[in-house]
């Protein structure tokens, strides 16, 4: 989530809280939007490393217990999807996580791995750190001896674990009024806002903060994309890049996962140990990456691949990934298989043309408010709003296809009938979404227009410009209380490219 869109939906508590942390003068403390104009105006400010990593060097002012939790609040948030989550959705998660590695780090097996000797110096030093609690001296040790004897940050806390220190005070997960607390460590440091988007409370860390702050923390690839990537690997290459880490485990391709991304091993570690067959087979599926270059060209072009996909988690229902598949709208509208298969969203024609059409009813729904009708059959428009004004309709078709898409006279037909069953309304606008349009298309809407019933209007929009309107009323809407965007900005013949949207959003958008 961009920092504006984070800042328009903030109460005036966490901004002040935000602005205070980043020493942003205000002058009108009462007034949400000069808070807002005033953080937008040193955006720079949260992507120069010196300033995150000062805020981030802050965390250790904290007593170790709550440094500990609020480092783990941040770097779950930094895995959530677009850096945002549901706030009691968040504290559900992370008590499920910490419940799930209780039960696991319990095992006697959780440490076979390690030298026993080992085990037995650093817990008897973990020991003696606990019995006053852990000072920040302490840490600094206990930080130089792990890496001395080869402990990774998880062996950390599954001795931790083992003597009743870990996660909480009882030796249990963390209440969510406690990890509440971690989220408002963060937010008085800067690192974290709390804010709310179409009625939903969110912790968010802002995507222009986020990309810094995990080049400070080393976070080449979220949890659900390294993830992702290792379900494309060979097993033995994970076995083999836990080893070279340390690690070294057996077990199914689900729990290998699990420990190179538990265990903060480099993504670019694990690609590494490929041979270049291996990485060439991979680099096949996704056709989306350069092929060519060397074997470390190859692995960062794969990682940065990776890395741009905005993975959310599969739901159970189609119907219900709407905001999912907003996220990859233009991949959608263009049939971008490669991501859209390695995001996990669609790997079938079928799958791709139902999606496209789920996530234009929620940019019209949650973006536009907009109130589509539900339509039985299948010889009809793709989505239809009866509109405030007497006798009109607005009424669109999507058209996802691997290039441009040409309007011809023959196809013309099937968006005439449209406009003609919409009767005794008019259908204007009648929208025509598609990736993007070839220029003979503008001329065969005009020629449309003039057979459909007076007053119809025929538009070619882009799922790209579409997908800006959208998230450029949906701000708007959040900043200054707007509802329905207006029909008449969508209701012209021929292509309506983001240069003609703006104009119109000024004409009639108030």
């Amino acid at each position: 989530m961009k920092l504006q869109e984070a800042l328009v939906g903030a109460g005036v508590r966490d901004l002040r809280a935000f602005t205070e942390a980043w020493q942003i003068d205000v002058v009108k403390r009462d007034d949400p939007a000069e808070y807002v104009d005033r953080t937008l105006a040193q955006i720079k400010s949260f992507s120069e490393a010196e300033r995150v990593e000062h805020h981030l060097a802050l965390l250790a002012d904290l007593p170790y217990r709550a440094q500990s939790l609020a480092k783990a609040a941040l770097r779950q948030l930094i895995n959530s999807p677009d850096y945002s989550a549901v706030v009691d959705e968040f504290h559900a998660t992370m008590i499920d996580q910490e419940q799930v590695f209780s039960e696991w780090a319990s095992k006697s097996t959780a440490l076979r791995h390690l030298d026993p000797k080992v085990v037995e110096i650093y817990r008897a030093v973990l020991e003696a750190a606990w019995e006053d609690s852990v000072n920040s001296y302490e840490y600094r040790l206990l930080e130089r001896l792990r890496a001395k004897l080869g402990i990774t940050r998880r062996d950390h806390r599954v001795i931790e674990l083992q003597i009743g220190k870990f996660p909480s005070t009882t030796g249990g997960p963390h209440t969510a009024s406690e990890i509440e607390d971690a989220m408002r460590n963060l937010t008085k440091r800067g690192l974290a806002l709390r804010t709310t988007v179409s009625g939903r409370h969110l912790y968010v860390i802002p995507s222009e903060l986020a990309d810094c702050l995990r080049s400070q923390l080393g976070i080449e690839l979220t949890a659900p994309a390294f993830a992702n990537l290792l379900q494309h690997l060979p097993v033995a290459a994970l076995k083999d890049a836990l080893e070279k880490a340390g690690q070294p485990f057996t077990g199914n391709r689900e729990f290998l996962s699990a420990r190179l991304v538990d265990g903060y091993v480099s993504p670019k570690a694990v690609l590494r140990g490929l041979t270049e067959e291996q990485l060439d087979e991979v680099l096949k599926r996704f056709p989306g990456v350069r092929q060519d270059g060397s074997h470390e060209i190859k692995v960062r072009n794969l990682v940065k691949y990776f890395d741009a996909l905005s993975l959310s988690l599969p739901e159970p229902v189609m119907e219900d990934r709407g905001e999912a598949y907003v996220s990859y709208y233009k991949e959608l509208a263009s049939r971008d298989y490669g991501t859209l298969r390695a995001a996990g969203i669609a790997s079938k024609e079928r799958e791709v043309d139902r999606a496209f059409e789920l996530a234009t009813h929620t940019l019209f729904r949650d973006y536009l408010g907009m109130d589509p009708e539900a339509m039985e059959g299948s010889r009809h428009a793709d989505g239809r709003v009866v509109l405030s004004a007497s006798k009109r309709v607005l009424l669109w078709d999507c058209k996802s296809c691997e290039s441009k898409y040409t309007l011809t006279d023959a196809l013309a037909r099937q968006f005439l009938s449209y406009c003609a069953e919409a009767a005794p309304a008019i259908a204007s606008p009648m929208l025509i979404i598609a990736p993007g349009f070839s220029p003979e298309s503008a001329a065969v809407a005009q020629r449309l227009k003039v057979h459909c019933p007076p007053g119809t209007e025929v538009a070619l929009i882009a799922a790209e410009s579409l997908l800006w309107l959208a998230r450029h009323w949906r701000q708007r809407r959040v900043k200054e209380a707007l509802k329905t965007l207006p029909w008449e900005v969508l209701a012209t013949t021929g292509e309506l490219d983001q240069a003609t949207l703006e104009s119109r959003l000024k004409l009639f958008g108030g």
